[in-house]
Parts: structure tokens; C-alpha cells; sequence
């Protein structure tokens, strides 16, 4: 693949990282494979037309992402361990779902603490209406009672017994 310019700009290929790191164009592309797998990072992908029937999709290398390879071949020269040169080059994608995790977690134990004390508020204020409304029932049934009382006594009962 050939490196193409784009806007003025030269677009660095596989060929320009594998001279870099003086390691092959085979063992790049397993390098770009493996730090996609293991940080989530997603490199660019270009297309140029090859034919007048047919595109070619590549991928091409900003400066920076050509730095952090050319430091991941020299991690895993000292190391001899691509999966933890790549975490620690690139970054580890379960490392951070775990925090981004560990974090929706805090998150969802303050909402449900904030929402216990609404809810147990919300309660109390029910309870506390609901003893008034039973006072209330209770005092106008006491006063019903009372007029049926009187009303068999006082004048109107004279009407009431008639019928």
C-alpha cells in the first residue's frame, strides 16, 4: 500500500510504522488487531480507488498513534509481553469499563439512597394524612350519630314518625 496525501498532508501507511519500529508490516497489523481488541481504540480508515470498479479500504496513522507504536515495539522489546505493552501503551478497555462500571455503580447507590429518603418522606407525609383523614371520618361520624340522635327527639321527628 502506498502512502496517499491527503489535504496537503502525507497519510503514514503500515510501510512507514514497520520501518519505524524496524518490525514487519505483518507484525504491525497484528499489533493494530491486538490494541483494538484489548483499548477499544479505533484507527481511521480511508478509501482510494484502485480501479474504475473497485475501492481499497486502508487504514492510516496520525503522528501520535505513530509515536505509540514506535513506544509499544520498544515496551515490548523490554518486555517481551505484547498483551500488557499494548495496556500499557494504549490503554486497557476492561480496566475501564470496570471504572466506568464501578462508577455507574456509585452513581445508581446514591440515586436509590436519595430516591429511599423521598419514597420513606413520601410515606411518612401518606401515614400522616391518612391519620387525619381517619380523625376526620371518625369526628363526622360521631357528629352524624348526634343528629340522628336529636333529629329522633327534636322537631323533626314529629315529621319523621308520621309517615
Amino acid at each position: 500500500m502506498e502512502s496517499r496525501k491527503r489535504r496537503g498532508e502525507r497519510l503514514i501507511d503500515y510501510k512507514d510504522i514497520a520501518r519505524l519500529t524496524g518490525r514487519s508490516v505483518s507484525t504491525v497489523k497484528k499489533w493494530r488487531l491486538k490494541i483494538e481488541e484489548l483499548s477499544g481504540y479505533e484507527f481511521e480508515k480511508t478509501k482510494a480507488r484502485v480501479s474504475k470498479r473497485s475501492v481499497q479500504v486502508y487504514f492510516v496513522f496520525s503522528k501520535e498513534e505513530v509515536a505509540k507504536f514506535v513506544e509499544l515495539s520498544k515496551e515490548i522489546t523490554r518486555t517481551n509481553d505484547l498483551d500488557n505493552s499494548v495496556k500499557k501503551v494504549w490503554g486497557d478497555l476492561n480496566a475501564q469499563l470496570e471504572r466506568d462500571l464501578g462508577q455507574e455503580i456509585r452513581e445508581l447507590r446514591l440515586w436509590i439512597g436519595k430516591y429511599t429518603l423521598e419514597t420513606n418522606k413520601r410515606i411518612e407525609a401518606l401515614e400522616t394524612a391518612n391519620k387525619k383523614f381517619r380523625q376526620d371520618l371518625s369526628r363526622l361520624k360521631e357528629r352524624q350519630e348526634q343528629m340522628e340522635e336529636s333529629q329522633s327527639t327534636g322537631l323533626l321527628a314529629k315529621f319523621k314518625n308520621k309517615r
